[in-house]
């Protein structure tokens, strides 16, 4: 069977890393959820959650440091397997400027 799961295309960022927090401030900022809802974060089951909270933001909102003009210059019409679908949902975390 073969498996249509592949990693992304690495493309050139739009701005600095630089600009960000770290991986250590991002999984404090998730301990500091996981307290404000009332559980410990350091509790069995939850200790790696703030890491894979932080790994699974990062592959989500991985396209606001992307370009998307460099992304949108693959030509679609070589691949004859691609399909119209008219039932996906389209959805933005970021509201509308």
């Amino acid at each position: 069977m073969m498996s249509n799961v592949r990693a992304l295309d690495r493309v050139k960022l739009v701005r600095a890393i630089s600009d960000r927090p770290n991986r250590a401030e991002v999984e404090a900022a998730f301990r500091t959820i996981i307290q404000w809802t009332g559980d410990d974060p350091s509790r069995d089951g939850l200790i790696e959650t703030p890491a894979r909270m932080a790994r699974a933001f990062e592959e989500f909102f991985v396209g606001y440091s992307q370009d998307p003009a460099q992304i949108l210059q693959k030509d679609f019409r070589r691949n004859r397997r691609l399909r119209r679908n008219d039932c996906l949902t389209w959805y933005s975390i970021r509201e509308p400027l």
